[in-house]
């Protein structure tokens, strides 16, 4: 998802992405993260950095993520368990 893929999103450039990327396995879901980079097309994952989601720490886990308005909302499936968070 380009981060100004709608008007509202002020932050980042216009080629700002945010995404998912699978952990070493990809059948394991938990260990799926966001990546934002401003130059993806370049360097991909390995120059990408982890959002601190909570302003504390990047997570695992990731379901999805959607913009919602100004706002970035992401589903965090919970490890073991059937319980998501947004």
């Amino acid at each position: 998802m380009f981060a100004r893929s709608t008007q509202v999103f002020d932050k980042g450039t216009q080629y700002t992405i945010l995404c998912t990327v699978d952990g070493k396995d990809p059948s394991d879901h938990e260990k799926r993260r966001i990546l934002i980079d401003d130059n993806w097309f370049e360097g991909g994952a390995k120059k990408a950095t982890e959002p601190l989601l909570d302003g504390v720490r990047p997570y695992e886990g990731i379901a999805g993520i959607a913009s919602v308005q100004k706002f970035l909302v992401v589903a965090v499936r919970s490890p073991g368990t059937d319980e998501m968070l947004l």
